[in-house]
């Protein structure tokens, strides 16, 4: 028996539970551990025709809906555990966590061999993935632009990939990001960790507790240290 095990990931903005074009990307993972890539869904399957175009004057994926029905048809299909692994191996990726993001150990393989497959749908297509990046680099509500057109799903690997060095290295690697670019996807990162850091509930200091625990302890001779000392800290927090 099959079960479905869906990454988690920390930015919020990004959610995993999008589907583009009735299209759902899964990790199954199988009784005897071994890790597929399927693709499922009946839009996929009738897009089996492949269309020739001239890339030489290449621009970003527009963020319509057509667009990314596009990239779909350009995708390659019958993706199998094998592919994904054979390609990690040859691109040196190794099987660990790589954090805050990737907390699998074979997450970043996947997304990694996702983003590939992914790029070359893009060229396919005629688009280029380096300018749809720099246009992602530039302010993450452009990733909500392309979500709100059911695409958030299509570039969630590279998109993810891009938030964390490993991912940058490879992205860069392998002709997907420029250089120029990675300095975006950082002051993403730190506007992230910023948010959290404000969003993060207040330390109280020992001298506050100590205070407050007084003042209860002098006004309700009879209550329960403990009690007075929990009701001290949620105060002091505040």
């Amino acid at each position: 028996m099959d079960f479905i095990f869906c990454p988690k990931f920390g930015l919020n903005h990004v959610d995993l539970a999008d589907y583009f074009y009735n299209i759902k990307l899964h990790f199954v993972y199988m009784k005897d551990g071994v890790v597929k890539l399927r693709v499922l869904g009946t839009a996929l399957a009738a897009m089996l025709g492949c269309v020739s175009v001239n890339t030489a004057n290449a621009t970003a994926l527009p963020a319509k809906y057509w667009a990314g029905v596009k990239v779909l048809r350009n995708a390659e299909k019958g993706n199998t555990a094998d592919d994904i692994f054979k390609f990690c191996q040859k691109e040196n990726i190794p099987l660990h966590p790589v954090e805050p993001y990737f907390t699998g150990k074979n997450d970043f393989c996947v997304f990694a061999y996702t983003a590939d497959q992914t790029d070359k749908a893009i060229r396919k297509t005629g688009y280029s993935t380096q300018d749809t990046m720099a246009s992602l680099s530039k302010n993450w509500l452009q990733f909500e632009v392309y979500r709100s057109e059911g695409m958030g799903e299509l570039l969630q690997p590279l998109y993810m990939l891009a938030l964390v060095p490993e991912g940058q290295q490879f992205l860069i690697r392998k002709g997907m990001l420029r250089k120029s670019d990675v300095t975006g996807f950082n002051n993403t990162m730190e506007l992230e960790r910023s948010m959290k850091q404000k969003q993060a509930p207040k330390q109280p200091t020992a001298e506050c507790i100590s205070s407050e625990i007084q003042k209860a302890l002098s006004e309700q001779p009879y209550i329960d240290r403990g009690v007075a000392e929990m009701a001290a800290k949620m105060k002091c927090s505040n």
